[in-house]
Formats: structure tokens, C-alpha cells, sequence
């Protein structure tokens, strides 16, 4: 799914693509001299472009209703829901419900108790507030290519220490040929000493597994530590974290929201905790009066409008064995859009079941493309580049670009075996 902005005021705009066929669009709203198009970019390998230009507008039909269905699906989901919010998720490629209300709705917000600095939890009372009586189902929008459910949610009375200290708004959605379920968050914040939650609530019990740079890892709860250098019970995830059991793998995607808690409950159901937003109002270190002044140490509490997206995608197999990270990856990198003609150059093509291309730059000194490869299975394998015209040589290199060993090149192809979780930088020389 990507966004357009194109100049001009459109009440409908339809686009095309190179081969005059016409994009999903999801949806269109012109603001000012300005009309921007939701629509579903397809078959865009990596690194490459594709060409869209505007066209005769289609009707788009998209049924606004108040909750009277409060079922949506696509090809890959369905979500059953009510006033409050979430009731299940079910994944019908496993045949298995993947998010179950219980404790927790599904995406439910919660309002805990922070009581901090900007650096750790002070105080042992993190008591909760789930939000699902304060949770309002608004509408529900369906369309030819997606479906979607609007909540909003204001915390009671004094909740945060605040009158009315948290407004929200949440967007469930699912979309036709999107391999997942998407949650778009708006949060107006003004609380004291509390921390905002998503809570995902999967009706299984198995390993926590969290995505880190360049690989996953089995991370086990442990208790929290309220002192100025303590935790609070959240582990760092990049991109992802999810549940892995036998029968299903569960991940929680974010976009820039790594702090996670899994809990596993007596019920035999694990809840995904994904941290939003903290208000710490305690500011050590931030304001020493013997030393300097600081005063404007309220603006750590973060209040103001704040927007947020995250997501929820499954797998039959376990984590390693899946397309998680890519996905995850893709999640967070998008596609960019850009106005006019775009001519790219040829690019190293990655054949690999277990390493994919993590990163390409220039080279720090020298007139060479670098390519940054890592093993993302954790078992190990063969990896194949399949090299453009315009490369000169092929080196190995170490992550500072240096200890050049030449490589093989036959028939532009370069061979190399990386073991698990192994990162190998290749320097190609124009």
C-alpha cells in the first residue's frame, strides 16, 4: 500500500500503469491544491521501479455504515468485533485463530501506571487500565479492496492525572492481496507518569522470539528492576517480535515502537504488550540545579498528537523458517514515491533461500558500490549474486571496507557460503 500526492485538485483520480492497467485504488481526498491517492502498488521486485500516471477516475464504492456488521475479511483474515473492540482474528490459510479476546481485546489500549524518568521505571506500581469500556466503535468502512473498522477511545476521568488525558484513534483494516492485519493509531496525549499499551492477545502458549538486528532470538521474561538504571520488564525488538508454537507463529510488526512484553498467562493464552507511549514526569539527570538548569523538562512527558502503525501477519512454520524478516523489513522500508520519469540503474540480484541483501551503499573512498549480506535463518547456506554489467570486481571486505580478498566472477555470478547468522560485505568496483 502506498500513498501519492499529485499536484492539483481531483474530486476522483484514477492511475494506470505501463501496461494501461488500472491500479487499486483504495481511496482518494483532496486537501488544498493537493489530491492524495491511496493505492495497492503490485509486482515491484527490489530495487526497481514502476510507472503510474494518472487516468480516468473509476467510482470507487466504499459503504460507510454504523455497527450493525461488524465483520470484516480479506483473502487472507477475518475479524469478528463488537463495540468494544476486537473480539477474534481468524487466519484462514492455518485454519487457526491467531488473536482471541480474553484478558485483553485484540489491540486493545491500556493506560499503566509509570511512574519514571526518561530512563527507567522508579516505582513497583504498574497497575493497568484497560481501555476496551472507554472503546466506541464509530463505523465501518468496506470498499472493493478493503475493509475497515473505526474505534475511538477517551480515557475516563482523571485517568493519566489528567482530565481527559488520552483521546485515540483506532483503524482496523484489512486489504484485498495484503498478507496481513493493519492498525493505524492517532493519540492525543497529555498524562503524567503513565505508559500506553497495545495489547495482543494470541490463544497459545510458546517461545518468545525477538527480531534484533540482523537475526531473531528467544528472549525469556524476567522480573523488573525499579531503580534509575532498572528495566521494567520490556525487551528491545527491531521490526518485530512475535509467539512461536508447533501449530502457528504469531508477529507483531511496528514501525519505530521497539519495546515489547510477552506474557503467558494461566489460561494458556500469551499476550504480546507492544509500549506506545510513556509521560515520565521524574526527571533525573535531566535537571541538576548544583550544576546547570534545565527547565523544560516537561516536554520528556511527550504530549500532543501523536500517529502510529503497526501490524499482525502468521505462519505456519517456525519464525526461522519463514518469511518474517523479510516482511518485517518491507513493513518498515515501504515503497518511495516520486514525481516524473525514474531511471535506475542495473543491481546485484540475490539468489538465497537463507541470506538476503540488507543494505546497499557507496563505498567510503573509492568509485564501488558496497553490498551488505546477512544469513537471517540462523542455519546457514549458499547465496548466489548475479552480477549487472557495470561491475569492474568483486571483492570481500570487513564492515569497515577494508582486507579486500578478490572474488570468483564466472558468468557474472559470484558464489559464496555464509554461516549462520554470518553478515559478509562485498565491494563491487565500477
Amino acid at each position: 500500500m502506498v500513498t501519492a500526492w499529485l499536484p492539483g485538485n481531483f474530486k476522483q483520480a484514477g492511475l494506470v500503469d505501463e501496461q494501461n492497467q488500472p491500479a487499486k485504488i483504495l481511496e482518494t481526498e483532496s486537501a488544498g491544491e493537493q489530491t492524495r491517492i491511496d493505492f495497492i502498488a503490485e509486482d515491484i521486485p527490489a530495487l526497481s521501479a514502476r510507472a503510474y500516471r494518472l487516468a480516468q477516475a473509476h467510482p470507487i464504492r466504499k459503504d460507510v455504515t454504523k455497527p450493525a456488521e461488524t465483520r470484516i475479511e480479506n483473502d487472507r483474515f477475518s475479524v469478528e468485533a463488537d463495540e468494544h473492540g476486537l473480539q477474534s482474528v481468524f487466519d484462514k490459510v492455518l485454519s487457526k485463530f491467531i488473536l482471541q479476546n480474553g484478558e485483553y481485546h485484540p489491540a486493545e489500549l491500556i493506560l499503566e501506571h509509570d511512574e519514571g524518568s526518561p530512563w527507567a521505571t522508579l516505582h513497583p506500581d504498574q497497575s493497568r487500565l484497560p481501555l476496551s469500556a472507554y472503546t466506541h466503535l464509530e463505523a465501518v468502512e468496506k470498499s472493493d479492496h478493503f475493509q475497515r473498522l473505526v474505534y475511538e477511545i477517551v480515557s475516563p476521568f482523571r485517568a493519566g492525572y489528567v482530565s481527559h488525558a488520552l483521546q485515540a484513534r483506532l483503524e482496523v483494516q484489512l486489504t484485498a492481496g495484503i498478507q496481513r492485519l493493519d492498525f493505524k493509531l492517532h493519540v492525543s496525549w497529555d498524562t503524567f507518569n503513565h505508559r500506553l499499551r497495545v495489547a495482543m492477545p494470541i490463544p497459545a502458549v510458546g517461545k518468545h522470539i525477538y527480531g534484533i538486528p540482523y537475526g531473531m532470538l528467544e528472549r525469556q521474561p524476567y522480573p523488573p528492576h525499579f531503580d534509575w538504571t532498572g528495566a521494567n520488564g520490556d525487551w528491545p525488538a527491531v521490526n518485530w517480535a512475535g509467539v512461536e508454537t508447533p501449530s502457528r507463529s504469531v508477529a507483531l510488526l511496528n514501525k519505530g515502537l521497539p519495546s515489547y512484553r510477552v506474557e503467558t498467562k494461566d489460561t494458556g493464552v500469551s499476550v504480546i504488550l507492544l509500549s506506545v507511549l510513556r509521560s515520565p514526569a521524574i526527571p533525573t539527570y535531566l535537571h541538576e540545579p548544583e550544576f546547570y538548569t534545565m527547565t523544560d523538562y516537561d516536554g520528556m512527558r511527550d504530549a500532543g498528537e501523536h500517529d502510529f502503525e503497526f501490524a499482525v501477519t502468521a505462519y505456519m512454520e517456525p519464525f526461522a523458517d519463514s518469511q518474517v524478516v523479510c516482511e518485517a523489513e518491507s513493513y518498515n522500508s515501504g515503497l518511495l514515491v516520486v514525481p516524473g520519469a525514474v531511471q535506475l540503474a542495473a543491481m546485484p540480484l540475490v539468489h538465497s533461500d537463507c541470506v538476503r541483501l540488507a543494505a546497499v551503499k557507496w563505498a567510503e573512498k573509492e568509485p564501488a558500490v558496497i553490498l551488505r549480506l546477512c544469513e537471517f535463518r540462523g542455519k546457514g547456506g549458499a547465496v548466489e549474486i548475479e552480477l549487472p554489467g557495470w561491475v569492474k570486481h568483486a571483492w570481500q571486505v570487513n564492515l569497515l571496507e577494508r582486507e579486500d580478498e578478490a572474488l570468483s566472477v564466472e558468468n557474472q555470478r559470484v558464489k559464496l557460503i555464509l554461516r549462520p547468522w554470518e553478515i559478509a560485505t562485498l565491494k563491487l568496483n565500477l
